[in-house]
């Protein structure tokens, strides 16, 4: 991803520490969940009135933290085709499940570097106590805290002009 874990300006690890982290803590994730479902629906899927289905890459546009190039790449860097489909699907699936639940769950996001030479970003969900959730009935199963690593390929080279 052109951002990396780690841009100029806000990069990924940046987005789940002063973003995503703040928001899914026990404190915030009620008032967050409310604000969520009045947005996306009941489920995160939209509805027929016009609110519109969750997506991952919609996170950052509020106009709060980017602006102009920095926000064009970054959403560049959060839409699906730079992320693995069904890593997406599945992060995007744990979060509208926390945050339509009844008691919605803690999620902690963590980044970090891909050394694999993936071209693709994936997010890998694990319970608090490690155990992989590669399904969504496994999400549905977890009762605890959601662990979100999202992992970014290495920076794309920039040419010199």
């Amino acid at each position: 991803m052109a951002s990396g874990p780690q841009g100029s300006g806000i990069g990924w690890t940046d987005f789940a520490n002063t973003v995503l982290n703040p928001q899914f803590t026990p404190g915030n994730i009620h008032a967050f969940a409310a604000k969520f479902k009045q947005k996306h629906g009941p489920h995160g899927n939209g509805d027929p009135s016009g609110l519109k289905p969750y997506k991952f890459g919609h996170f950052v546009d509020k106009g709060e933290l980017l602006s102009g190039t920095a926000l064009g790449q970054f959403m560049i860097d959060s839409g699906r085709r730079h992320w693995d489909g069904t890593s997406l699907d599945l992060l995007e699936y744990t979060i509208k499940h926390s945050l339509t639940a009844a008691n919605p769950q803690q999620i902690i996001f963590a980044v970090k570097q891909d050394t694999t030479g993936a071209s693709t970003a994936r997010a890998e969900i694990k319970t608090s106590a490690g155990a992989a959730l590669t399904t969504p009935a496994a999400v549905d199963a977890e009762s605890g805290t959601y662990m979100i690593t999202i992992w970014c390929p290495r920076n794309n080279p920039r040419p010199n002009p």
